[in-house]
């Protein structure tokens, strides 16, 4: 391929327009790397993107971006931008064509990245399989949730989710707020207290909290403190798995008080039998289920806490004509 070619090559996956061009193009075979060098014209009218009026050059500066690989050869890209004088006495670099402003990567560099993201999952494998660092990766996130937080209109949100996820070494949470109607995520904060979650949900347009009619959520004092103060109107719908979970505490805690009872009068009735009053007896005529009917018949505290809490799962079909 000549020398020509490859500069119309590199100037289209570029996108490049005057007065950009591709003034060379070199392969080093011994660190395979191809080494694009672009230009700008020099005799260019820049405007000042705050008065729209013309503003001066006052130098020009050598960058380097990285590109997508070319025949697994790594692609860095060379320029010379200018810096512009604003008529507010500041000054700025020249925005270019084929990267972010701020960036060390093209944007069809940050786009496959962003790609890689999605299919490993996480920020090592994608930092691997770019060949960049972790904290690059990192970088190249932040500025795409920027962008995509510039361009997100206020959401219309009726249900609204409040959850908890656990991430790095140790008891460290995130904070999570989901539209359940659109299975995604709104926002997040580091910690689950009150004062956290009640700044995630001040964050919310207030459009947006106005139309909250009902917000599912676990039965943490933080998160019920915070939705009382910021959407006193909301109502409150604790999920089904927190409350069988609390239910089942119940059960476990009357069971060990009853043993502990049993076992020193030398009853040993309620002995290994704590997963029998905890599992879920589909169908007690069943063999199997013969030692958990024998224990039901007795007259036990444990017995009755379970049955309410078998009782209780009648809520979760029960409607109301009223």
């Amino acid at each position: 391929m000549k020398a020509l070619n490859l500069k119309a090559f590199y100037g289209q996956s570029l996108g490049l327009k005057a007065p950009w061009k591709v003034a060379a193009v070199s392969i080093a075979a011994e660190t395979k790397q191809v080494h694009i060098r672009v230009e700008c014209a020099r005799r260019v009218a820049w405007v000042d993107p705050e008065t729209k009026a013309r503003a001066l050059i006052k130098d020009w500066q050598e960058r380097t971006w990285r590109h997508l690989d070319t025949c697994e050869c790594e692609t860095i890209i060379t320029a010379r931008v200018p810096r512009i004088e604003l008529q507010s006495g500041r000054t700025m670099m020249v925005s270019v064509p084929w990267a972010p402003e701020g960036g060390r990567f093209t944007r069809s560099f940050e786009s496959h990245l962003i790609e890689l993201l999605e299919q490993t999952r996480t920020v090592r494998g994608a930092a691997r399989l770019a060949r960049i660092t972790e904290d690059q990766v990192d970088g190249v996130m932040r500025r795409a949730v920027a962008r995509g937080l510039l361009r997100r209109a206020a959401p219309a949100i009726q249900h609204l989710g409040i959850d908890e996820k656990a991430f790095g070494k140790g008891h460290r949470y995130a904070t999570l707020l989901n539209d359940l109607d659109k299975g995604c995520v709104i926002d997040l904060i580091e910690e689950r207290t009150e004062e956290a979650t009640e700044k995630l949900l001040r964050e919310l347009p207030a459009t947006s909290r106005q139309g909250i009619a009902a917000v599912a959520l676990d039965m943490w004092p933080a998160y019920i403190g915070a939705l009382g103060k910021v959407l006193p109107e909301a109502s409150l719908v604790f999920d089904r798995f927190h409350l069988k979970k609390h239910l089942n505490e119940a059960v476990d805690k009357v069971r060990r008080e009853e043993h502990r009872k049993l076992s020193a009068s030398a009853n040993p009735l309620l002995s290994g039998s704590k997963y029998l009053w905890l599992k879920t007896h589909d169908d007690l005529r069943r063999s199997v289920e013969a030692e958990f009917r024998a224990l039901l018949v007795q007259d036990l505290q444990t017995g009755t806490a379970w049955a309410l809490k078998e009782n209780f799962d009648r809520f979760w079909s029960y409607k109301s004509w009223a």
